[in-house]
């Protein structure tokens, strides 16, 4: 409770408000993972390390691709300057498992066999009615993961004292969590790679950390059974703000719109490879971590999608959310033109994780070239490698209140709430005589932020206007 008021005060002296940001320094309160597969014999190497002076618990959310309805939660205990490591992989039964050789103390425990998937919370035999989408164990096999911070633990206390040392307490707990909470999260940093042990390629990235997230501990006895969530920035507080990139602070009344806020692209770039002569495979990650707020009826509370999407998620499990026809580039800044440049007359991408994968739907065969994905879009490659640019069709805004020195009142706030990189792989099959050879590598996106515009204009008072 002292830490917590000594955070307060130290944002009134400064006379700063606290709105949530996208960390230039990789670090935060949040941190958002965009891609997890064990997909076509692939695992996911998932580390993440703590940067505070003090011990926290934070949430470690695996949420399945189609609809980011959960698969696996757990809190983890993370002493101060520790790092937990685990790795996802497929189970007997085909769903992906979690297994770690960290002695960090999680609740539940994490069996040593390791913690298989779960499909209950979109097949309907969990807390969460029954979603649109398939409910096989394949649906577990590749999605992205969620890990907030959600309050510091006091020393001296006897939380404290189970989970630090050699010698760990975690069965059981001894169950003064909350009073022993004395502060909110803070700093953690995360990494991944999917690795293909058989084709020697590892994919690392890093995950995007968002910064002010909360200047309040987000664990408390009222906290529901999808708590800590994203749609808890701001703490507290009624709304929440955003401190958009290239632009300021703007207020929201509805939490998680401020976290969509800073994760907004207004367009969207990245590379591809696709050298016919060496086998060479693009896959490009977009994932949508906030998607599941304003298209999943059981997480949003309405029937029809809320801005910035399009609709709602349905058979056969999709949310459509379309695009202006894509710009695909060659080397030399060509523009391919014509319906030779994509598979489908109005590109759309329609779940949660997406993976454009740059071939045919021939050439894909069902699977995408680098991840075997089955979350797929299809654009085709023009020429040996260049550059795509996707905007999307229709920008419905988020609205909210200008904090920034512009002052403009009421403003909209418009694009595609996403994190994501391409991942390319290349065959060699003559590296030297008789000998095949991998290689791999991971560009990450580059974006313009979220288009911000005044709301009230001569020409009317509303972000959204119907087609």
């Amino acid at each position: 409770m002292f830490r917590s008021v000594l955070v307060v005060s130290a944002m009134l002296l400064a006379g700063t408000a606290w709105g949530v940001a996208l960390s230039p320094a990789g670090s935060g309160q949040v941190l958002l993972f965009a891609y997890y597969t064990v997909n076509d014999g692939q695992d996911t190497l998932v580390t993440i390390g703590s940067l505070g002076d003090h011990a926290q618990i934070v949430r470690v959310r695996f949420l399945e691709g189609y609809n980011s309805r959960p698969v696996l939660d757990f809190d983890l205990y993370l002493p101060a300057n520790e790092t937990w490591v685990g790795a996802v992989t497929k189970s007997a039964d085909g769903r992906a498992m979690l297994r770690t050789p960290a002695l960090t103390c999680t609740v539940p425990a994490l069996p040593a066999a390791g913690a298989v998937f779960s499909t209950a919370q979109f097949d309907g035999s969990g807390g969460l009615p029954a979603d649109a989408g398939p409910h096989d164990a394949g649906r577990t096999r590749e999605g992205f993961i969620e890990v907030i911070s959600g309050g510091t633990i006091a020393s001296e206390t006897s939380t404290f004292g189970a989970i630090v040392g050699l010698e760990r307490t975690c069965t059981p707990l001894p169950g003064s969590l909350l009073e022993d909470i004395d502060g909110p999260g803070e700093a953690i940093y995360g990494t991944a790679a999917v690795i293909s042990v058989g084709q020697g390629l590892y994919y690392a990235y890093d995950a995007t950390a968002l910064d002010d997230f909360s200047p309040d501990p987000l664990y408390s006895p009222a906290m529901g059974p999808f708590d800590p969530s994203l749609a808890q920035a701001g703490g507290h507080v009624a709304g929440a703000d955003a401190t958009i990139h290239g632009y300021g602070l703007v207020h929201f009344d509805r939490k998680i719109d401020a976290v969509s806020a800073v994760l907004a692209k207004s367009t969207l770039y990245n590379q591809y490879v696709a050298p016919a002569g060496l086998g060479a495979r693009s896959d490009w990650i977009l994932s949508m971590p906030t998607q599941r707020y304003y298209t999943d009826p059981a997480m949003s509370g309405s029937t029809t999608a809320l801005p910035p999407f399009d609709e709602v998620f349905r058979a056969p499990g999709v949310a459509p959310l379309r695009f202006v026809n894509p710009a695909i580039f060659d080397r030399l800044g060509n523009q391919c033109t014509g319906d030779f440049c994509q598979y489908e007359t109005e590109f759309h991408l329609d779940r949660a994780v997406n993976v454009i994968a740059y071939a045919t739907p021939d050439q894909a065969n069902g699977a995408s070239g680098v991840f075997a994905s089955r979350l797929m879009a299809y654009l085709y490659p023009f020429g040996e490698s260049g550059h795509t640019r996707l905007q999307p069709y229709r920008l419905r805004a988020m609205e909210g209140v200008d904090r920034s020195p512009l002052q403009q009142g009421r403003v909209c706030v418009s694009g595609t709430p996403e994190i994501g990189f391409l991942a390319y792989n290349l065959v060699n099959g003559n590296a030297q005589p008789g000998r095949l050879a991998n290689y791999g590598g991971i560009y990450r996106d580059q974006w313009l932020g979220a288009g911000v515009g005044a709301r009230d204009t001569p020409f009317g008072h509303e972000c959204n206007v119907p087609e």
